[in-house]
This record gives C-alpha cells, structure tokens and sequence, in this order.
C-alpha cells in the first residue's frame, strides 16, 4: 500500500527546495506555463509535451533523487 509513497515526498520535498532555492527557475516556469496553457483552464497531460523547461526542471529535480 505504501508502495512509492517515500519516493514520491522526496521528490516533492526536492521539488519545493528546487523552486525556492532557484526563484529565476520558478519565473521561467511560470512564464512558459502562463505562455503555453494561459490562465483561463489547469494544465493537462498532453500539455506536457509542449513545456520542455518544465521537463527539463522535472528531470534535473529527479537527478537529485538518485
């Protein structure tokens, strides 16, 4: 049940040092989620393919992980 569990807090813990360690990464994040999926509606799985900071954050914030 708890399968993933510890995993899954580690990368969001990582996450949030990420984001406040490097406040320039978390504009530009921001700036490319505002540009890509505008303000009007959530982003969804298949905007994903069009953020390539935010998979690039995502893959560096797993590095740490390992």
């Amino acid at each position: 049940m708890d399968a993933g569990a510890e995993t899954t807090a580690s990368f969001i813990q990582n996450l949030a040092i990420a984001l406040v360690a490097y406040p320039e990464c978390q504009k530009k994040l921001h700036e490319e989620m505002d540009r890509v999926i505008g303000v009007a509606r959530m982003p969804v799985i298949e905007d994903y393919e069009q953020l390539p900071y935010l998979r690039a954050f995502i893959e560096e914030v797993c590095v740490c992980l390992l």
